[in-house]
């Protein structure tokens, strides 16, 4: 797989591109199911290690992960019932695609953004960052926004704009998104002229948070946030930090989670996570959205077993198998990543986001009774303040 080693802008010695060699080498043979072969093409690439600056300690932790993920592999090749009921019967159920029953890790998309984000060492990351997302639904943000400013959280606060693409008429809105934005003093104002569309846009932040925040919280532009906000995350935040079992902590609760106790269910409106815990799975996570559909969802066939299902689908009629049999999502595959893992999500002690998105500025939700109830649990946009 020489294609790993042409990436000139990533491999700058021999030392980085024996290191990378050996380990696209050893994810080769696992694929081929040459276990005794991968693990011995890993000590090859440990042995790089020792020269390799500046960036050994990320390439080790990503060595570590390989390894792991070979065991896994290994263990569950000989295991069939891996595949007791996936989402599609089309899955074939007599042997066992061991390329797909673990997220696999593809070196070229990964190891960049790896070396990467081991430039930031913990120490020097701030303590907190917010992430909100905006785009042409200005009276929203604006919501937000103001909500962030009376709790004096945007001093925090980092928004991002997706792009236009040359459309004129496109442009004229998001440039009101805009100027709206900045007439508050946030601390950074993301945009650009491309359109990347919101699973891109999620991807980039997240990696550009986890790169310069210990611990951040993710608002879309829907996502109120009532005036104890920061406190209830930074709390949250705090008494799972040493909890390698939680990967995130969230403020719009389902509705059916019980106080204090992890839930298997991820939610996406209004989350926040610690940076060393999430940058594996957004690893991960970018792997996924880099396969082809394909490739994607033969990995969902295989990997959503028995096991996973009772962890994640527990939040009806708002289950993940809805998205995650027909295409990537990004919040779906994060709850399906995070239940391969082993890890939950906590809910903050007191409801704190209130997503606002359904009614007429609504792409997926109508201002129907069923949304207003859990596992929804959202609110009409007029009466947000209500929740302040």
């Amino acid at each position: 797989m020489g294609r790993v080693i042409t990436c000139p802008f990533l491999r700058k010695n021999v030392v980085t591109v024996n290191f990378w060699k050996y380990c696209d080498l050893a994810l080769s043979s696992c694929n081929s199911l040459d276990f005794k072969n991968a693990l011995s093409l890993c000590d090859k690439a440990g042995q790089t290690l020792v020269e390799s600056e500046p960036f050994q300690e990320g390439r080790k932790n990503y060595l570590e992960t390989l390894v792991k993920l070979i065991h896994d592999r290994k263990s569950y090749s000989s295991d069939a019932r891996i595949i007791q009921r996936p989402i599609s019967n089309e899955a074939n159920s007599e042997v066992v695609n061991a390329k797909y029953t673990k997220p696999y890790i593809d070196p070229l998309c990964v190891s960049g953004i790896l070396d990467e984000l081991q430039l930031v060492k913990t120490e020097e990351k701030e303590d907190f960052g917010i992430i909100v997302f905006g785009f042409t639904r200005t009276k929203l943000l604006e919501t937000t926004l103001e909500s962030l400013r009376k709790q004096h959280a945007l001093k925090y606060t980092e928004v991002w704009i997706d792009g236009d693409q040359g459309n004129p008429e496109l442009r004229k809105k998001i440039e009101k998104t805009v100027d709206m934005v900045s007439s508050y003093p946030v601390k950074h104002i993301h945009t650009q002229r491309g359109n990347y569309g919101f699973r891109k846009m999620i991807l980039l932040a997240l990696k550009s948070m986890v790169s310069r925040y210990k611990e951040f919280v993710v608002l879309e532009d829907d996502c109120f946030p009532s005036r104890n906000m920061v406190t209830e995350f930074k709390s949250a935040l705090s008494k799972t930090r040493e909890k390698s079992d939680v990967l995130t902590v969230y403020g719009h609760h389902f509705g059916l989670e019980k106080k204090g106790e992890p839930f298997g269910r991820f939610q996406g409106w209004g989350w926040g996570t610690n940076s060393a815990k999430f940058i594996p799975v957004l690893r991960q996570l970018i792997d996924c959205y880099s396969m082809p559909e394909k490739d994607y969802l033969q990995f969902v066939k295989t990997s959503f077993t028995a096991d996973i299902q009772r962890k994640i689908e527990i939040t009806p009629p708002r289950l993940p198998s809805h998205t995650l049999a027909n295409f990537f999502a990004w919040d779906e595959t994060l709850c399906l990543l995070s239940a391969l893992n082993g890890q939950t999500h906590m809910p903050t002690d007191e409801r704190v986001i209130f997503n606002c998105g359904i009614g007429e500025d609504s792409a997926h939700f109508r201002d129907q009774d069923i949304y207003r109830k859990p596992p929804f649990n959202m609110i009409p946009p007029s009466t947000a303040w209500d929740y302040f």
